[in-house]
């Protein structure tokens, strides 16, 4: 632990970790159980499909979509904005709140001081997450965005997309990313390139000619001839002939067009090997 941070930022931090790992989960069929200062409130709630903490106050969401809030009200954290189009809420740590609509928008209130509650305008967002001062929200394609406080970068993400999960803490963020995915075989290249030529049911000769020169070259990528690789290309380079010489004919342009980029991509795989 550093020990130069103070010991009420490092009684936050715990905090901040503690709900993130024990309010914000789904609770299908279960009962919601509060504990601490800040219980339940008299009134029975069912149908609740997610729960999220607070500061002092709390969220909880309903299988018809809709918020429901309780707790301290100072800054209106515990009043959710009406509707039944909501898929997530977040109000971990923080005096403001977020939820993520099911257009992919994002709509945030209360404790606005430093932005954390103004989320950014877009309906690509699939994932939300607040911290104290700040609060992060993952796209579709994979990258995030942060607003709020930043005094210590905890509101500028990384660049780049392939990112899954977030986290947002006290004064840090956290996020998942994909693992670099194994790429393909060739042979596995090749499989997909035979059944593309299956889905499209060209003439019967046309598939015939296209199969015997794919299975050919899976023959020679399984033979033990160091030169094997070579004579993959060799055959792949006359199945992306023939399909030049029928497109437009018997192979429509945009499905020839298809079919020679994968040969293509086979070979210059097979090539860089």
């Amino acid at each position: 632990m550093n020990k130069t941070m103070k010991e009420t930022e490092w009684m936050a931090l715990v905090f901040c970790l503690a709900v993130l790992a024990v309010f914000s989960v789904p609770v299908y069929g279960y009962d919601v159980i509060g504990w601490g200062k800040q219980k339940m409130p008299n009134a029975p709630l069912t149908d609740l499909t997610k729960i999220s903490a607070g500061r002092v106050h709390s969220l909880a969401l309903t299988s018809d979509g809709s918020i429901v809030g309780w707790g301290d009200d100072s800054y209106g954290q515990a009043t959710p904005p009406a509707g039944n189009d909501f898929v997530a809420i977040s109000a971990n740590a923080g005096d403001h709140s977020l939820a993520l609509r099911s257009d992919g928008s994002i709509v945030g209130w209360a404790g606005d001081w430093v932005g954390q509650a103004t989320p950014p305008a877009g309906n690509d967002f699939v994932a939300i997450d607040t911290g104290v001062f700040h609060s992060l929200a993952l796209r579709s394609d994979g990258s995030i965005v942060g607003w709020g406080e930043d005094g210590y970068g905890q509101a500028t993400p990384p660049t780049g997309s392939g990112y899954v999960a977030i986290a947002a803490g006290c004064y840090h963020s956290l996020a998942l990313k994909e693992a670099n995915p194994i790429p393909p075989t060739p042979s596995e290249l090749l499989d997909d390139l035979a059944q593309h030529v299956a889905d499209l049911n060209l003439h019967k000769g046309t598939t015939n000619s296209l199969n015997a020169k794919l299975n050919s070259a899976m023959k020679a990528l399984t033979d033990t001839n160091e030169h094997n690789d070579a004579a993959a290309s060799h055959i792949l380079e006359a199945f992306i002939n023939e399909v030049e010489a029928q497109k437009g004919k018997k192979i429509p342009e945009q499905d020839a067009d298809d079919l020679i980029d994968a040969a293509q991509q086979i070979i210059d795989l097979l090539n860089s090997e």
